[in-house]
């Protein structure tokens, strides 16, 4: 198991969202996802909802990049009370760390909203295990 010694998160680009389509097509990704669409080969919905995210103030979307490559992608997103964290990442990115780097970065980034409200972090969609933090973060749905 090698790693990443670093990774960033971006805005999101549309050159972006070909990746995301191709990621989510993978049948393993979708078995262990906890959330997965109706259809994944409906191109059509796919753009639809990254249109809806990408356009909506209240979500905070990234890019995680890996050496150059788009690996996959974080978002954080309110959910009643809380924020959620999600996110995704392309098979050849797993167990490498990206997940646990790219969640550091992205509760860094939404650190404001965090301190406002509590943010569950959703290990079950992540596709990967889930990272350990000083927080305490390392199952699912834990709030920090």
């Amino acid at each position: 198991m090698s790693g990443f010694e670093r990774i960033t998160i971006r805005e999101v680009e549309s050159s972006d969202l070909e990746t995301f389509y191709q990621q989510q097509l993978d049948p393993e990704a979708i078995r262990m996802a906890a959330f997965a669409c109706e259809d994944p080969k409906d191109k059509v919905a796919f753009d639809a909802h990254w249109d809806k995210i990408l356009n909506s103030p209240q979500n905070t979307n990234r890019t995680i990049v890996a050496e150059g490559q788009v690996a996959g992608h974080i978002a954080c997103y309110p959910d009643g009370e809380h924020m959620e964290v999600t996110y995704w990442l392309g098979r050849e990115f797993w167990g490498r760390g990206l997940a646990t780097q790219a969640l550091t970065r992205m509760l860094h980034l939404t650190a404001a909203c965090a301190l406002r409200s509590p943010c569950r972090v959703n290990f079950d969609y992540c596709l990967c295990a889930p990272p350990t933090s000083p927080a305490g973060v390392g199952e699912p749905q834990h709030s920090v």
